[in-house]
């Protein structure tokens, strides 16, 4: 079904540019980032190219799909914690550049929200429906149950 074209003109005028995340983001801010094929990957890389702007950032995660240069301690702003170790990141626990929260998987956003400030979620999602309705695909996981909540400390 295709959408009417006033429903697709206010999705459209929604969108934004992947940079606009840096709106959202302060200093010591918890940033919760949906795991495996939900990685926001464009997102991520553009906190990787503005990390100078970042400060005392920490980015929070299960089990990351890819290597990323901030679980290494390359950008003093970004803090990789990591809530389970996966081939990505396991080196960068070694060395002591990344975080681990030992946990059982069921209470993680339970944690989440008691531990962190519960800044911003990302995750990678589908284009939204007619709608503006999205899916987080099969990993609605952790990150379902925090979108919508508000952060725990006000701004």
């Amino acid at each position: 079904m295709t959408q009417p074209p006033a429903i697709r003109a206010a999705l459209t005028e929604k969108r934004c540019q992947p940079e606009a995340v840096l709106e959202h983001i302060d200093e010591g801010d918890d940033l919760i980032v949906g795991m495996f094929n939900s990685e926001p990957l464009t997102v991520l890389d553009v906190l990787e190219a503005n990390a100078e702007r970042l400060s005392g950032v920490r980015i929070h995660q299960i089990f990351p799909f890819r290597e990323r240069r901030y679980m290494h301690g390359v950008f003093p702003g970004l803090r990789h914690v990591s809530w389970f170790l996966s081939p990505a990141n396991r080196e960068a626990f070694r060395k002591d550049t990344c975080d681990l929260v030992p946990n059982n998987f069921s209470e993680v956003p339970s944690l989440m929200r008691r531990t962190t400030r519960l800044s911003l979620v990302l995750a990678a999602v589908s284009p939204p429906d007619r709608h503006g309705y999205f899916s987080l695909g099969t990993h609605a996981d952790y990150v379902a149950s925090l979108i919508g909540e508000p952060p725990s400390s006000s701004r």
